[in-house]
């Protein structure tokens, strides 16, 4: 009897071994634009679609052309893992998305850049405003977005909005300091050849 149980045995092991492992797995999708889709694959058609399940239920298709590659990484929502990784995972992909997508900033800058090159240092009035000021939300939901669901997740949505308020308050200031150069040269040259007409009279 102990002959025929312990084969029985090690394939039980084997079996459970072998499917924690699959369920401590994921498939990660990463996109040629650099963001980061976690959860199951569905449904692949190569040369077409790709269709993955995300852990919240939501299910995403994508063009075979927009994926770089294809992964299994371990779950976050898994036991062995913590629960900051997986927020820590959010956080970090709306940082990614904000970057590839936001572009709420263009008003604060085409406004900065425009005071600060008729008015130079006085550019400072319209420049401090944008940049302190929150970006807006309806300007977060961009329609170049290609799942605007994932702002429903509290951590994407708090690092999608951090990096956009930072590259709001960057770009203002590069708008600033672009005007206010091209207004000083233009100043300057205007100086310089007012001084030479006086000479020259």
């Amino acid at each position: 009897m102990k002959t025929f149980y312990l084969p029985l045995l090690f394939v039980l092991i084997l079996f459970k071994t072998s499917l924690a492992q699959s369920q401590a797995l994921q498939d990660v999708v990463y996109l040629k634009n650099g963001s980061i889709i976690r959860g199951l694959v569905m449904e692949q058609i190569p040369g077409k679609t790709l269709k993955i399940l995300m852990a919240d239920g939501s299910l995403f298709a994508y063009q075979e052309s927009e994926v770089e590659k294809i992964v299994k990484e371990v779950n976050p929502g898994q036991p062995g893992t913590t629960a900051q990784t997986k927020v820590n995972s959010m956080d970090k992909q709306g940082r990614i998305d904000a970057t590839n997508y936001y572009r709420g900033y263009r008003g604060a800058q085409i406004s900065t850049l425009f005071a600060s090159l008729l008015a130079g240092p006085f550019g400072l009035g319209v420049a401090i405003p944008c940049a302190a000021t929150e970006p807006k939300e309806e300007s977060l939901y961009t329609d170049n977005h290609p799942n605007p669901e994932l702002f429903n997740n509290e951590e994407y949505k708090k690092g999608y909005t951090d990096k956009a308020r930072k590259m709001k308050k960057v770009r203002t200031w590069v708008s600033f300091g672009v005007g206010f150069g091209i207004n000083a040269v233009f100043m300057g040259a205007a100086a310089l050849r007012a001084s030479q007409n006086n000479y020259n009279y």
